[in-house]
């Protein structure tokens, strides 16, 4: 069996991702890290990162893959990043039992540092170095939010690896009507909006229906009602 086969038998639930869902940066050989990070302290740049030491390529490469962002393109075999994240694993030099595994970027958040680490460290890695990024105030993105008159925004709410943006509206009909003319396109992000009707959002896959408060207790889902417990209906309430 290849490493590909096995990694793609061992990895099915990621299989389902393309290489042109990539929409981060890998890193193979540590002189291509070492030029990335020159870059930067020429700049005189610092940026957030996770760097972990492992004893073989495999080890170094199952950290890597265990991590919720990271996923196996099922085309071409490479791991792939759903995070605009810096990324990779390689050897340190020539002929070196030690493997290195790192994430970085400006675009790391507080969920994706803990997370590498608490992965890292599950697959017996050993800490190299780290740096814990900046607390940041996430605000609606203008890019995706078209401004509607009784529509206002309320709050951002990061559940996980999770962002909501958080508006409120007085019935339905505007919320439906919001949820249209706007766009999503990162995996993870959510436009929910509050209404006397129930709650309704938008992420990349498109407008979602109100939660369902009566579901059984064991048909609660991961990615659940910002307000409770229960899952979210997940069928279109529109025709585009």
């Amino acid at each position: 069996m290849s490493i590909f086969d096995f990694f793609k038998k061992n990895h099915a639930s990621k299989s389902a991702y393309t290489s042109v869902d990539n929409i981060g940066t890998v890193y193979r050989t540590t002189s291509h890290v070492d030029a990335a990070w020159l870059a930067l302290n020429v700049q005189g740049k610092t940026t957030p990162f996770v760097c972990y030491l492992f004893k073989t390529e495999s080890d170094a490469r199952n950290a890597l893959c265990s991590l919720s962002f990271i996923h196996i393109a099922s085309d071409t075999g490479e791991l792939i990043s759903t995070e605009v994240i810096n990324f990779g694993y390689y050897q340190l030099s020539s002929g070196s039992s030690t493997w290195e595994a790192m994430v970085w970027g400006d675009s790391m958040t507080s969920a994706i540092y803990e997370e590498s680490i608490e992965k890292f460290k599950s697959f017996q890695g050993s800490r190299k170095g780290d740096r814990a990024p900046k607390h940041v105030s996430f605000e609606p993105l203008p890019s995706q939010v078209v401004s509607q008159e009784g529509v206002r925004f309320c709050r951002t709410k990061s559940v996980g690896h999770y962002q909501y943006d958080i508006y409120r509206c007085g019935g339905k009909t505007s919320a439906l009507e919001f949820l249209k003319k706007t766009k999503v396109t990162k995996r993870l992000f959510y436009l929910t909006i509050e209404t006397p009707d129930g709650c309704f959002g938008k992420d990349i896959d498109g407008i979602y229906d109100s939660c369902l408060k009566d579901a059984p207790l064991n048909e609660k889902a991961e990615l659940g009602c910002i307000n409770c417990e229960y899952a979210l209906r997940r069928v279109p309430v529109f025709t585009p």
